[in-house]
């Protein structure tokens, strides 16, 4: 270690909560790269100043408008529907309905809008999601909200090293304890318990799960998540198949042979074994005020948010990190260094990174055309593959193809 380079807390330490005034973004970049996880504690000013605009003293005290509901934990959120409401609307994804019929019982209308009629703690336990994107207004009122995060919607450990996707998530789910009351078979007539008539199989007796256990196929580095309100569980081991793990030995590493960096976590504190395959988990509980940052394909993963009174609300946002590794070209590359017209060449082949950003709403798209100047002798050289603008491209903005669209060699096939 050189003397500029700062001292890692122990391996024990680094999949626990760390304060953020321990870490500097170097520190924070450090760590993340080489375990593809951290959790950060976040400083007591900006936590208090996030939780007086979310929590339910501090709604809408002066706004008498019938569309809101004063004292709701939600009015940050509803405020953004009312002005906005395509930006939340478009996206917007059910991931456990719960007891609820339908996904329409849990559309933006009836959760943000106040077309339910009902109060907040009317709502039996929902986990919904959404991609805000494509709104810069929608997106700056909603980072003002979180007092961690500057104007861009960046949180300081990972201003300066990392580029991030021109939108972000929100997850939000409530699982409140039951209240349908039901005769206990106690030897005491009178007694009740409580319990709720579950028929999800996405639900257990106390928790609501999201997606199930899985990996994703991206291309970001991470994915960041800032806790707002309540809390969520996330259950998280490693892919030991991912190629992240070699590639961190590699960019620090001139030694080929050098076996992955997998972590070891069947000794550590909040080491738990699944149970269904017995295979050696982390349980991570993130609570409000708290960032969380995953690999996600690193990392296999679900959440789930614990029976409780109140909502779980988070915003996550993925980044892009730079690389030391020159022997390939990487998604963290892929910025518009201009302005790019529609239609217009944004990169040649030989430009062409071997692994590109991802995206529903791509902003490019690879090309196949004809080069200037035919080659009789060398019919390989007739034409080439290039990146092409879908719409405008603003300097600065991530480059991104479709998500099923591939970048394949044809020199490749046998």
């Amino acid at each position: 270690m050189s003397d500029d380079e700062e001292e890692l807390p122990p391996m024990t330490n680094q999949f626990s909560r760390l304060e953020e005034s321990d870490l500097t973004p170097e520190t924070a970049i450090h760590l993340f790269q080489k375990n593809g996880f951290l959790w950060v504690r976040l400083n007591e000013k900006d936590r208090h100043n996030c939780h007086s605009i979310w929590s339910d003293n501090d709604t809408a005290k002066d706004n008498n408008s019938k569309d809101e509901k004063v004292g709701s934990a939600l009015s940050p959120l509803r405020r953004i529907y009312k002005e906005r409401p395509d930006c939340i609307k478009r996206r917007w994804a059910v991931e456990n309905r719960g007891d609820y019929s339908s996904d329409d019982d849990l559309s933006p209308s009836v959760v943000l809008g106040g077309d339910n009629n009902k109060d907040d703690d009317s709502f039996e336990p929902f986990y919904v999601s959404a991609i805000l994107q494509q709104d810069p207004t929608a997106l700056e009122k909603l980072y003002k909200t979180i007092s961690y995060l500057d104007e861009h919607g960046e949180p300081p450990l990972f201003r300066e090293k990392a580029r991030h996707d021109d939108g972000c998530w929100l997850f939000l789910g409530t699982n409140p304890p039951s209240t349908t009351l039901c005769n206990d078979n106690s030897s005491d007539g009178d007694a009740t318990t409580k319990k709720r008539k579950r028929n999800n199989d996405a639900t257990t007796t106390t928790a609501l799960a999201g997606r199930a256990e899985h990996v994703d196929e991206v291309t970001h580095s991470g994915t960041w998540h800032t806790q707002i309100l309540g809390t969520k569980t996330w259950l998280i081991r490693p892919n030991k198949n991912a190629q992240d793990w070699q590639q961190h030995q590699d960019d620090n590493d001139d030694d080929d042979d050098a076996t992955p960096q997998v972590p070891n976590i069947q000794n550590l504190q909040n080491a738990e074994r699944a149970e269904k395959n017995r295979a050696w988990r982390l349980r991570i509980c993130v609570e409000a005020g708290d960032l969380f940052v995953l690999n996600t394909r690193a990392w296999y993963h679900r959440t789930e948010i614990e029976e409780g009174v109140g909502y779980s609300v988070s915003v996550a946002r993925d980044f892009f990190l730079e690389t030391t590794n020159k022997k390939e070209k990487t998604s963290a590359e892929l910025i518009a260094d201009r302005n790019v017209a529609k239609g217009d060449i944004v990169l040649d082949e030989d430009d062409l990174p071997d692994d590109f950003p991802r995206s529903d709403d791509p902003n490019c798209s690879l090309a196949e055309i004809a080069n200037d100047e035919d080659d009789d002798d060398d019919d390989e050289c007739e034409s080439r593959i290039v990146l092409v603008a879908l719409r405008d491209v603003k300097k600065g903005e991530t480059l991104t193809i479709a998500s099923g669209e591939n970048h394949d060699d044809d020199e490749e096939e046998d």
